[in-house]
């Protein structure tokens, strides 16, 4: 798969990748630097919430509340995605890409997503770091806030995450969400992203 598509979740930008502030985020250590690499890491681990398990093809599966919507949607580019929502698509939810082969580190991709994204002037707080992910060779999560259109002319501020992973045959996983800000921890749109297991 080429670079992901740039998720579409909250209606402006390139990608959702970023922001509450990411827990336990500290300097990264000189071991995992390179031109790309982020400068922070953060101690998230995944979790194993209830609800039913959805695939994702080959390349691992999440967990998603019984009562969220599912719905499959064609991409391009040979990749794959799900749109999961929790009621009102424009307070929360979580959109998954995946594709196999791709020739792009997950460092690579995501680096560029935050230049776009510190371009955007709806989005604060964007902190991008190293995490560790049980079958990724390289894992990153960023997080961010982003002011985005409301329904009657208002805005409303949103937290978003964006896990990025790459296992050892180079497919990559793109499992970002998002909540409305002050609600992203403890939220449905949190515990789909962090359940995201590979193979």
């Amino acid at each position: 798969m080429r670079r992901w598509s740039s998720p579409t979740l909250l209606c402006v930008m390139l990608s959702l990748v970023a922001a509450c502030s990411s827990p336990a985020a500290t300097a990264g250590s000189g071991d995992e630097q390179g031109p790309y690499a982020p400068g922070l890491t953060t101690e998230v681990a995944p979790v194993t919430p209830e609800g039913r398990k959805v695939g994702l093809g080959e390349v691992g599966s999440v967990v998603v509340p019984p009562a969220a919507t599912v719905e499959e949607r064609a991409t391009s580019a040979g990749t794959q995605q799900l749109i999961i929502t929790f009621g009102d698509a424009t307070v929360s939810g979580v959109e998954i890409t995946w594709g196999a082969d791709d020739p792009v580190s997950v460092d690579e991709q995501t680096s560029t997503r935050e230049k776009v994204a510190r371009t955007n002037q709806s989005i604060s707080d964007y902190e991008r770091a190293r995490v560790t992910w049980p079958g990724s060779q390289q894992s990153v999560l960023a997080t961010w806030k982003e002011s985005v259109p409301g329904a009657g002319g208002d805005s409303r501020s949103l937290e978003g995450a964006s896990l990025v992973v790459q296992d050892d045959t180079r497919s990559t996983v793109v499992a970002t969400g998002y909540a409305p800000e002050g609600q992203w921890r403890g939220s449905d749109a949190e515990s789909v992203v962090l359940s995201l297991t590979l193979g």
